[in-house]
């Protein structure tokens, strides 16, 4: 084989080798579809994700309905009602009435949680619950004065706890709390982030990160958390750095401008995030619905998966990417 033949064959393996790997992303970070559309009566208040994706709504009338996809049938269950706030670990659902009562469903045998709930409540009584949010098997509360609660420390202790051991952050002023498996993401008064990470029998670390911007919210997630600047930047930062010794310094996403909220669902491993115009990006680690393998794919740069001035709930979730639209409109797509 002369030279000329070598140099033909080589560029064809080279071309027929590029090809396959465009092929490749192409099939796998194609354009979400569609997969299912229902037509609500009311829109939800809420939305909250359970264990294995189950769903949950909160509606404005308080009631609270658990959702499941059947048969291409949307189905709903009242499980509780008069309720004002909501979320979900992986085994119990965390409520707050009308009353500013707080309690866990279903939680009866569970020690711990009663320790907890009987807590908040005692503190409840002087205070008003402004947010509730959930980890993995956590529930973080915060109250109108600016003192954060959390059962990060106990999620496996049925032994009985003093009242201090559940206050986090208890020299700042916090007013928006995050939480992803385990790891509390906090924002005070002062614009500073601060970060709590429990790796039970590992580790804690609390780290505080000071930013030139000023803070509109915080999203922690499961491998990164971010912050969500007042003009619509989204800053990231890798939850792995609160254990290095060097200050943390998030860093810029780009392709992404005047987003209003963000989150990250699915598990954790996808990030959604929405501009003031309604157009919705995703980014991280998702599935190819359309591949008979499920083969995962990362999308490194947030990628627009869907556009309506008329969103009003959004959230990752094991059917796909939940969408509810101003009309009541709900579309899934596959992410």
């Amino acid at each position: 084989m002369n030279k000329r033949t070598l140099s033909i064959v080589v560029t064809l393996i080279t071309l027929l080798i590029s090809f396959g790997i465009s092929s490749y992303f192409v099939i796998n970070l194609r354009e979400p579809q569609v997969l299912y559309k229902f037509k609500l009566d009311d829109i939800p208040q809420n939305i909250v994700v359970g264990k294995k994706s189950e769903l949950f709504f909160l509606n404005e009338n308080g009631l609270l309905n658990s959702v499941k996809i059947i048969n291409n049938e949307l189905t709903q269950k009242n499980i509780a009602e008069d309720v004002a706030q909501i979320c979900a670990e992986r085994d119990y659902i965390a409520i707050v009435d009308n009353n500013n009562r707080f309690m866990f469903i279903n939680a009866n045998d569970a020690s711990n949680k009663n320790f907890f709930a009987d807590e908040i409540n005692r503190k409840g009584s002087k205070c008003i619950i402004k947010k509730i949010t959930s980890g993995d098997n956590f529930t973080a509360v915060l109250f109108s004065d600016g003192t954060l609660y959390s059962d990060i420390n106990y999620q496996d202790n049925d032994a009985s706890v003093e009242q201090d051991d559940y206050l986090i952050f208890s020299e700042y002023d916090i007013k928006d709390v995050s939480v992803a498996e385990y790891q509390i993401l906090a924002l005070d008064n002062n614009n500073a982030v601060h970060s709590y990470t429990l790796i039970p029998g590992k580790y804690n670390q609390e780290v505080t990160i000071s930013v030139s911007y000023e803070v509109n919210s915080i999203c922690a997630g499961l491998n990164k958390s971010y912050i969500l600047s007042k003009n619509g930047d989204v800053f990231s930062f890798d939850n792995s750095q609160v254990l290095d010794e060097h200050p943390i310094i998030p860093t810029k996403v780009e392709n992404l401008s005047n987003i209003e909220t963000i989150n990250v669902g699915y598990s954790d491993w996808v990030t959604l995030a929405c501009s003031n115009d309604g157009e919705l990006y995703h980014w991280g680690l998702g599935y190819d619905h359309n591949s008979t393998t499920k083969s995962i794919c990362e999308i490194v740069m947030p990628k627009k998966v869907f556009e309506s001035n008329e969103i009003a709930h959004f959230v990752g979730t094991g059917y796909g990417i939940l969408i509810i639209e101003d009309d009541g409109s709900l579309k899934i797509l596959n992410n």
